[in-house]
């Protein structure tokens, strides 16, 4: 799995079909709910009308897009359905579907009941996505980094980033617990990965 900014778009079917005649496969990585201020589409007021602040505060260089407005659950599930078709991809990693604290959506004009819709949000969304990939193939995967309960109802399973975030290695066992039937996989430090295949199998 590669995030789609290391690889030109004009490039991505040639590389897809080099890897499935070596007999591996390829997941296209997408962040769900954020996107780049520097896109084309982040200055739109189509985005505005999407992200979960009126002011299009943005974070990190990233506008936070609301997982709980339609139009962006629609907008998204689209761009994956075209990628995955248009490129031969075997399926999607979704990053930014379970950040922690989850954000709360100010966007008045979303008339949202609550702020705190990011989970119920982020659940449609999954479903919307899934719901279009399965229209490709019903095997395509769709697998998301992190997560929780309700994105392993939907998701085919997690990735959890240890590299990145240590305490993923130390809430694997947990994890692995409470979803004997998840598919979990773990991306390990190089350093501790015979260690921790060595404790958690």
């Amino acid at each position: 799995y590669f995030s789609m900014s290391s690889l030109a778009a004009a490039s991505l079917r040639q590389f897809v079909d080099q890897v499935h005649a070596a007999g591996h496969r390829v997941l296209l990585g997408l962040d769900a709910t954020s996107i780049s201020t520097a896109s084309q589409f982040a200055g739109t007021t189509e985005a505005s009308e999407m992200s979960i602040s009126e002011t299009k505060e943005a974070v990190q260089g990233a506008l936070t897009m609301c997982p709980a407005h339609t139009k962006w659950q629609e907008r998204f599930a689209e761009l994956c359905y075209r990628l995955v078709r248009s490129t031969g991809a075997d399926g999607i990693v979704l990053r930014g579907v379970a950040p922690n604290p989850a954000p709360l959506c100010l966007n008045k004009a979303h008339k949202h009941p609550t702020p705190y819709v990011w989970n119920w949000g982020v659940r449609n969304l999954l479903k919307l996505v899934r719901t279009r990939l399965t229209r490709i193939h019903p095997d395509t995967a769709l697998l998301t980094i992190g997560g929780c309960d309700f994105t392993l109802e939907i998701a085919d399973g997690m990735i959890l980033e240890a590299d990145a975030q240590p305490h993923n290695l130390a809430e694997y066992p947990v994890t692995r617990a409470v979803h004997p039937d998840a598919c979990l996989y773990v991306v390990l430090p190089s350093d501790d990965a015979e260690k921790a295949i060595a404790q958690n199998t």
